[in-house]
């Protein structure tokens, strides 16, 4: 905006003789920001012009100066919305309104059209047989960017929303599973560099979109923060986990003992040369004594069908459940426990 002469701004407000025409001041956005930057009076707002109100440099002065009036906030926007021509300049004047200044009428505004835009790729991907092309197209930011090119802000906004439309109808605990399946430890999660992490991850859905986050890594610090705070939750998370695994093999093996009682003779030899095999002696030591291996099996000794069958069942379970720190979201295991008369249900699915 065009620098204003702060005595003609003091003689406005004050009420002097001007040598300049009232109206031509009131049509001036510059000079009726500057009044209202001086008075912090949201009444000189009244004064203003129809055509100053829809002036948006204006309007984003305004929102910055009275940033904590919120009534006053969203009328001045209100106004703009309903009266500016629209083009991508007033359409980025709301992303910033909604994003910068948070109005939550500024924010709906936004989400609909974010809404209508994302439809619209949603139909051109249905539209499309070839899986190439599809991959191409990826979450649509390569269109974004080609129709919005010159609009930051529109494009930031539009950057954030696809990000977080990914993960909306995603279990709650998703983002955590996701870490856990990916990396063994939290050294091994730091050292891969969160945003590092989170740029390679939306590579695998949008190629163009992982390009701009490159750049503007920014818009990706919610769910950096949200990852930080899985970090140290990491410890609790493996705690329970493991209780949950421990709880699904021992309820497996009860139902192995009651399907076949002849099981009960061997099946804790069995069970313990399972475990010792696959490294896992320390996640059942409260379960299973292992200080003696007196009573163990010999791999060469005859096994019968149950016991087979119980090796190669629980065996399996045990890989399932142990290749990564996480229980695998396709399945569901139901335990049942009985403690003091009461019977708890614990229903495993991520």
């Amino acid at each position: 905006m065009e620098n204003v002469d702060k005595k003609l701004v003091l003689d406005y407000v004050c009420g002097n003789e001007l040598d300049v025409n009232c109206e031509d001041l009131e049509n001036n956005p510059a000079f009726m920001l500057e009044v209202l930057r001086f008075t912090k009076d949201s009444r000189m707002y009244r004064l203003c012009s129809d055509e100053v109100k829809i002036n948006a440099d204006f309007v984003l002065g305004i929102l910055e100066i009275f940033k904590h009036d919120d009534n006053f906030s969203e009328e001045v926007f209100i106004y703009y919305f309903e009266n500016a021509e629209y083009s991508l300049d007033y359409l980025n004047t709301i992303a910033i309104c909604a994003e910068k200044y948070h109005l939550p009428v500024a924010a709906l505004k936004m989400m609909a059209y974010f809404t209508t835009e994302q439809a619209r790729i949603n139909a051109v991907q249905f539209g499309i047989d070839d899986e190439e092309e599809k991959r191409e197209i990826g979450l649509g930011f390569a269109i974004f960017e080609d129709e919005y090119a010159g609009y930051p802000d529109i494009l930031g906004y539009f950057a954030k929303h696809l990000i977080e439309s990914h993960f909306e109808f995603k279990p709650n605990n998703y983002l955590e599973s996701l870490l856990h399946e990916r990396f063994r430890t939290q050294d091994d999660l730091i050292n891969c560099g969160i945003i590092n992490f989170l740029i390679n991850y939306m590579r695998e859905f949008d190629i163009y979109l992982a390009d701009y986050l490159s750049v503007h890594p920014e818009y990706l610090n919610s769910l950096a923060k949200k990852i930080r705070r899985i970090i140290k939750n990491w410890d609790n998370y493996l705690e329970s986990l493991n209780f949950r695994r421990v709880r699904i093999v021992c309820k497996a093996i009860e139902e192995f003992l009651e399907q076949d009682i002849s099981l009960l003779v061997n099946y804790e030899d069995h069970f313990k040369q399972l475990v010792e095999e696959r490294g896992l002696v320390r996640f059942f030591e409260k379960e299973f004594d292992f200080s003696t291996k007196d009573g163990f099996i010999n791999r060469g000794d005859c096994l019968n069908f149950s016991e087979i069958r119980f090796k190669r069942e629980i065996g399996k379970l045990l890989d399932e459940l142990f290749a990564k720190d996480v229980i695998q979201q396709q399945k569901d295991y139901s335990v049942v426990e009985k403690t003091g008369g009461a019977v708890l249900y614990y229903i495993f699915d991520n």
